[in-house]
């Protein structure tokens, strides 16, 4: 009796053991806003402190991430915050201010790993932790003013009936990648005018494209037509126009599509409150007034929760276009299927639209576009970072809109026929 004692004293030892070692393995789960963040490299519990990888972590979070390998210095800027931390130094800077953390950041296969309740709660988020499940819940502050959300569903619901406008379109975008995406530092730029008739339907698009890099530039005149269900695309170099026709399914198909488009009576009070309700706003306020073509606007700035964003597509395509196309099911298959592959290499840290909204009217005359996104493949692969800030300014709207066909001969075209 004793010894049988003695073994199943041994035995519940072992099997404790063994389930504090399969604890320990299991990897360190983190959500931001209920969404769970992906890496390439684990986090790592250090001096009973939680370490991610930076740029993922910060960039899911709403901020920028710069990495000064001279002096081994990691920069964190998200709104009015900073904080710079020194890899493997208790030694960090908030705000200017000199603070000591317990555990350093530190570099780790190849990634730069942060403690991630110091940071996080510097940039205001709030943090918890469940030790039975091994997960970090980030929750990241949200400033919603009633008024401009109420100014910004009135304005969305009047611009749906919005058929006939001229739209002129200015940005440009700075890309920049690392490793064997390595490009060097290019920046695309883009002035044009878009003419647009959603009822005929018919599209043209006159502008230039201008690429720098270094002290090097090309600048492109880029320009397409689409009219008639016919595609009129002219190359930017050699000026040679590629016509290309649907077939009569195709036009057919299409035509269907914008007639159920144009009619779709989507119930933007409800959708944008749905989407405010999955949390996918962080912030709506407002941001001044400017006038636009004659018109007294002010602006609303929406700020989009850049894990979100997949959540915002599939609502868009399966509750609302989803249902009147029929094909709710595929499009809710495709978003599971890509979502996943997705999360894991891109990350947008910053998604914002300012609307400048007529003072009498609540239609929308322009707006700006300011989004900060990034691809990582790994440390062996590299990463992309892209950074765009555009504006579009709406005029002649609901008026005739005169969309012509250019004029093309034989051997300036190449016919292409489905």
């Amino acid at each position: 009796m004793k010894k049988a004692v003695q073994v199943f004293i041994c035995l519940i030892f072992i099997l404790t053991a063994f389930s504090s070692m399969a604890s320990a393995a299991e990897p360190v789960k983190v959500l931001i806003d209920d969404e769970v963040i992906t890496f390439d490299v684990n986090p790592v519990i250090r001096e009973g402190r939680t370490l991610v990888p930076v740029r993922k972590i910060i960039e899911s979070m709403g901020g920028e991430v710069i990495w000064n390998a001279d002096n081994r210095t990691v920069i964190i800027n998200k709104g009015d915050d900073n904080v710079v931390l020194i890899i493997d130094s208790n030694l960090a800077k908030v705000n200017e201010k000199d603070v000591i953390m317990d555990v350093p950041a530190a570099i780790i296969d190849g990634r730069t790993l942060i403690p991630l309740r110091f940071v996080s709660e510097n940039l205001d988020a709030v943090v918890s932790w469940d030790a039975a499940t091994r997960t970090v819940s980030i929750k990241t502050p949200v400033n919603i003013d009633e008024e401009a959300y109420a100014l910004l569903v009135a304005s969305m619901e009047k611009n749906k009936d919005l058929k006939q406008y001229n739209v002129d379109i200015e940005g440009e975008m700075e890309i920049a990648g690392t490793g064997l995406a390595e490009t060097g530092n290019i920046t695309v730029g883009i002035v044009g005018n878009m003419k647009i008739d959603a009822e005929a339907p018919a599209y043209a698009f006159n502008g230039n494209l201008i690429f720098t890099q270094g002290t090097q530039s090309l600048e492109m005149d880029y320009e397409f037509v689409f009219k008639d269900y016919v595609l009129y695309i002219k190359d930017p170099l050699t000026g040679t126009w590629t016509i290309q026709e649907m077939s009569e399914e195709e036009a057919a198909a299409f035509a269907e599509l914008i007639e159920q488009s144009n009619s779709l009576a989507i119930d933007y009070t409800a959708f944008l409150d749905a989407v405010r309700e999955s949390g996918a706003f962080r912030s709506i306020t407002f941001a001044g007034e400017q006038t636009i073509n004659g018109k007294q606007t002010t602006g609303v700035t929406l700020e989009i929760n850049g894990v979100k964003l997949a959540k915002i597509l599939e609502m868009i395509f399966t509750d609302y276009y989803g249902e009147t196309l029929s094909e709710a099911e595929m499009y809710d298959e495709l978003f599971t299927d890509l979502s996943a592959e997705i999360q894991q290499v891109l990350t947008v840290s910053k998604l914002n639209y300012t609307y400048w909204i007529g003072n009498k009217d609540d239609i929308y005359y322009g707006c700006d576009y300011e989004m900060i996104m990034g691809i990582d493949m790994g440390p062996e692969q590299g990463n992309v970072n892209m950074k765009g800030d555009f504006s579009m300014t709406l005029s002649d709207i609901n008026q005739t809109q005169v969309i012509t066909v250019p004029e093309i001969t034989e051997t300036a075209a190449d016919v292409i026929s489905d």
